[in-house]
């Protein structure tokens, strides 16, 4: 300690040093579990000797006392893997060593949580090769079960053993305090179980999901429990009491896995019952018919026949085919922010290799339809992706929503009909030009079959200029002052401050994919905005 007493932390009062000590022992923002887009969020180190807690305990006695007093410091428990990147591979499976220290670890941080709701992060995304460091991970894992009425916070990326362990318990047990829920089965196993009591992939019966927790507000399936029922060879879905308070719901089952998963006719069940949805992203991966069969709600219009949503942000996407479209058309959200809508189709040459009949989506318009139902809709992200939509579809689409910041398209949509509505038109009248707001553009497959490279910068350079970025004339740096003055009062776009041009997802258009992003990159005004800082603009592999 220093000598100084006004920095002598032992001269500050208790009330002063507990607030000191769990800003040292940061509870992560469980409430953000969805955002996997920041790696922070879920970027907890595992309890160790050197964890802040045990340090923080082993200082001097009146630290240790108030420490313990504070049994909230040792609600969250990290098991596993040291540390957790989203955009570094996964580290290798602890050893058994590491795993037996842990657990001895655990048992200290649950007798000193004074009984209070645990939060669990589980990250076992490799299985381990010796069985030894197997075994010890999966007694971990079952000790971490039989703690399951306390669970109050459950976030596991596991191998399948490991995660047919830990969502065991879920619906059957976990049932009084568990408010969020995270499943992602990262990898299926090479060993199997020798526990008889775990199966390899665990099932939800309709009395399991009656018996759900109530208190459940958050739940996200990336693989890992099976949620479709089945009763007397006819497919229900029981929805039951954990339709209470959710507020957020993901699935997304792993292709590679032989499940049973769900479909959009259960989708439109889960949306239907759970009234509280303000986020709700679904991703189907087999080919089963839309049937509308609607269940009794309060939300359902008779006289429209839509189903009224309170949804800010949906996202559908399929493997197969284009399923969900006959789920929008019945869809009302008003309060949607963010639409996100991915199918299937890249390019028509891709129709022989994949057996999809294009011509029987050639008249599919059910954005259209959608984004025309709620005409005070407000949506400032768009992503439609792998859609069989015309760029004059798509442009009608983008005239109804001028408020979009963000816009996602696959490079078959973005020809050179839709890059000239974009390209912004000085004088032009009011309401003619696209997306005043528009600020981030990702392209996924860019490619020179659709657009002319020069189309794409004369675009991106007519918007710069009117948003007082770029010089007016040829050779003339005119400053912002100037350029307002020759535009008069008339409106100007906002600044487009990224733009993404990913891997194209067409196998038979790669090459002039690469060649749009080589001149694109290289060409001279688009340099001279990444050299002014005005632009980022980003190549690589598909988000």
């Amino acid at each position: 300690m220093p000598s100084n007493n006004s920095l002598n932390l032992s001269t500050l009062t208790p009330e002063v040093l507990l607030s000191i000590f769990r800003l040292v022992c940061a509870r992560p923002d469980f409430e953000d579990i969805e955002n996997d887009t920041d790696p922070g969020t879920m970027k907890l180190d595992c309890i160790s000797p050197n964890s802040p807690e045990i340090t923080l305990f082993c200082v001097c006695r009146p630290w240790r006392e108030l420490v313990l007093k504070e049994s909230s410091l040792w609600t969250v428990i990290c098991l596993g893997t040291p540390g957790y990147d989203l955009y570094q591979n996964p580290e290798p499976a602890p050893t058994a060593m590491v795993l037996r220290k842990q657990k001895e670890l655990m048992k200290l941080f649950v007798e000193r949580s004074n009984g209070r709701p645990l939060s669990f992060v589980l990250r076992f995304e490799l299985e381990a090769e010796n069985k030894l460091d197997r075994e010890a991970a999966g007694k971990l894992v079952v000790e971490v079960g039989q703690l399951c009425k306390r669970w109050e916070f459950l976030s596991a990326r596991c191998h399948a053993n490991l995660m047919a362990m830990a969502s065991g318990r879920l619906f059957n047990q976990a049932k009084d305090r568990l408010r969020q829920l995270y499943l992602n089965l990262t990898s299926p196993t090479r060993h199997p179980l020798e526990d008889s009591r775990f199966m390899p992939f665990q099932y939800l019966f309709p009395m399991d999901f009656q018996d759900a927790s109530q208190a459940l507000t958050k739940l996200r399936i990336q693989g890992g429990l099976n949620l479709q029922i089945h009763k007397l060879w006819t497919r229900r879905l029981e929805v039951g009491p954990i339709a209470t308070n959710l507020t957020y719901f993901t699935y997304q089952q792993p292709p590679e896995l032989d499940l049973l998963p769900m479909t959009f006719n259960d989708a439109l069940t889960i949306l239907a019952r759970c009234k509280l949805l303000k986020t709700f992203e679904f991703a189907a991966t087999i080919d089963t018919p839309f049937e509308i069969s609607i269940p009794e709600t309060s939300n359902w219009d008779n006289k429209e026949f839509v189903l009224r949503l309170g949804l800010t942000r949906l996202s559908l996407s399929s493997m197969k085919s284009l399923e969900f479209g006959p789920l929008l058309c019945i869809l009302d959200a008003p309060r949607l922010e963010t639409l996100c809508l991915k199918g299937p189709f890249y390019a028509d040459r891709m129709a022989d290799e994949f057996d999809i009949d294009i011509d029987n989506y050639q008249f599919w318009d059910c954005v259209t339809g959608f984004v025309g139902r709620s005409y005070k809709l407000q949506l400032t992200t768009l992503h439609l992706e792998g859609l069989p939509l015309s760029a004059e579809s798509v442009a009608g689409v983008l005239d109804m929503l001028p408020c979009v910041g963000d816009l996602k398209l696959d490079g078959r949509i973005f020809n050179s009909h839709l890059v000239a509505r974009l390209t912004w038109n000085r004088g032009a009248e009011k309401d003619i030009n696209l997306l005043p707001n528009l600020t981030s553009l990702t392209v996924v497959g860019c490619s020179t079959t659709y657009v002319q490279i020069a189309e794409l910068v004369n675009m991106v350079y007519s918007r710069a200029r009117c948003a007082h970025l770029a010089p007016i004339g040829d050779k003339d740096n005119w400053t912002a002052q100037q350029q307002t003055e020759q535009g008069g009062q008339e409106s100007h776009p906002v600044d487009i401050d990224m733009i993404y041009l990913a891997d194209t997802m067409d196998p038979f258009d790669v090459e002039n994919c690469v060649e749009a992003r080589h001149f694109f990159f290289t060409d001279p005004t688009m340099m001279w905005f990444v050299s002014k800082g005005y632009i980022d603009i980003k190549i690589g592999a598909t988000e």
